[in-house]
């Protein structure tokens, strides 16, 4: 993240970077700002919690464990050129440790995101490469209205949404010819007690997070709300109080997530 987030100026890697810890204590108390006063950049931290809480289960917090004195001399030792010089005695033995965790630091924010790239694509959840663009997931406010999807770019598509990695809970099937949705479930896990499913429709042009209604088991729901095109467009399920979002964003936690494909 080369700028601490604004209203003006985020995409999705800023939400991903957030997540996983990576930004400096500048930019993160400015994205901790951005996620209270923007609800799309709020819906973007909350959809990369769930992709990597799935990474992160079944782990065992340790304690920290300080290394042998003649680790950081050895790995100084190996860097190109001698970077850090040969240094005697213990001010100099400091100022190497100092320096050398100067480097390091860049190094583990760039393995860090790597990391968490290539376990994601162990478990089927990470996003298309064309997402991470500017015009991504959660692109800027675009100049006018997203137009309406065209005769030709009409079509069946559906989705598989899943929490994470996790077994998919729904499949839904978007019909652009008759404007709907059809939503069968496999293994669901039930809205908390007192809480409802609510559907989103996010990327593919758009601003923001657009709701497409309450969820049910079943049946369908009207897309009305689907405006814009459909390819690169992903559903989302967050978790509201009854009667849906009383903000017109995600209130509540992304359980569910689910790229559109197109199916003819």
């Amino acid at each position: 993240m080369a700028n601490p987030p604004d209203r003006e100026s985020w995409d999705d890697g800023d939400a991903a970077e957030y997540v996983l810890g990576t930004l400096d204590a500048e930019e993160r108390r400015a994205a901790a700002r951005l996620q209270a006063d923007d609800a799309g950049f709020a819906f973007a931290v909350r959809a990369w919690q769930g992709r990597l809480d799935a990474l992160t289960e079944g782990l065992v917090e340790a304690e920290p464990v300080d290394p042998p004195s003649v680790v950081w001399p050895a790995i100084a030792a190996r860097l190109p050129g001698g970077a850090l010089g040969a240094r005697t005695g213990a001010a100099d033995a400091g100022a190497e440790v100092i320096e050398l965790r100067q480097r390091l630091r860049y190094w583990r924010g760039t393995t860090g995101i790597a990391a968490a790239i290539a376990a994601m694509l162990a478990v089927g959840v990470i996003l298309p490469r064309d997402r991470w663009a500017p015009e991504g997931l959660f692109p800027q406010p675009p100049a006018q209205q997203a137009e309406a999807p065209s005769d030709a770019a009409r079509g069946t598509y559906v989705a598989v949404l899943q929490p994470g990695g996790a077994a998919p809970a729904f499949v839904a099937e978007v019909n652009l010819a008759t404007n709907s949705i059809s939503l069968r479930p496999l293994r669901p896990e039930p809205a908390p007690e007192g809480r409802v499913y609510e559907m989103w429709v996010v990327g593919g042009g758009r601003a923001a997070p657009v709701s497409l209604g309450l969820l049910a088991e079943g049946g369908e729901l009207p897309l009305d709300a689907l405006a814009g095109p459909t390819d690169g467009s992903v559903l989302a399920v967050s978790v509201e109080p009854p009667g849906g979002s009383p903000t017109g964003a995600p209130t509540g936690d992304v359980v569910f997530t689910g790229e559109l494909i197109r199916a003819d």
